[in-house]
């Protein structure tokens, strides 16, 4: 956690952040339950926006984790040889059938590497039940979480109920660069229940 300071400039103990988390977290809600960005507002302005950066991208560094590059290599190298006999079996049964051998064509580097790409891609686990603490965000830069987010959706918006999390915790943030965010999923974001939940959020924040 990052060290933070009182609007008057005197230091915020430890254990006061860690217990704005711990109640975050239980009340599940990004934004805070209208309790949180009042607690925030009572830092200084750098204090805002240290923790509530910090917040937003451990955030979503402990959602988006997955299997080292190790484990991945791992994984591949105990499945390729049954892959490569697999895609032979089939060839040998259906020699008509252009994508079946397309498939055994391939070498076993080939396969190799989708396998290990493929496990890369996955995700170890979730912070979706810790969404409440992104209401500690609500004083981060308005860039900062538009970058992050529009980040987050590009590589990873099939998570829906962390999309719209990111969402509702950007639009409690003053900043315009936040609220154009909640605008722009609201306009065109492809999940139709997100894209009326950023809805509602505007029409609240209106």
């Amino acid at each position: 956690l990052p060290r933070v300071r009182w609007a008057d400039g005197s230091p915020v103990e430890r254990a006061i952040v860690v217990w704005w988390l711990r109640l975050a977290a239980k009340l599940k809600d990004p934004l805070g339950s209208g309790l949180l960005p009042i607690y925030i507002g009572l830092l200084d302005e750098d204090s805002q926006q240290e923790l509530g950066e910090f917040v937003l991208h451990a955030w979503i560094a402990h959602d988006t984790v997955g299997p080292s590059d190790e484990e991945a290599r791992a994984y591949a190298a105990g499945r390729v040889d049954q892959e490569y006999d697999r895609y032979q079996h089939w060839a040998r049964r259906d020699r008509r059938n252009e994508w079946i051998q397309a498939q055994a064509a391939k070498p076993k580097e080939q396969i190799f590497e989708e396998l290990r790409r493929d496990k890369a891609a996955e995700y170890v686990g979730s912070a979706i039940d810790t969404k409440g603490i992104l209401a500690l965000s609500v004083g981060a830069r308005g860039h900062v979480v538009h970058s992050a987010t529009t980040g987050y959706i590009r590589n990873h918006g099939g998570r829906r109920a962390q999309v719209e999390a990111l969402v509702t915790a950007a639009s409690g943030n003053d900043d315009p660069a936040a609220i154009q965010l909640v605008l722009q999923v609201a306009r065109r974001f492809r999940q139709r229940s997100v894209q009326e939940k950023a809805g509602e959020l505007i029409e609240a924040i209106a």
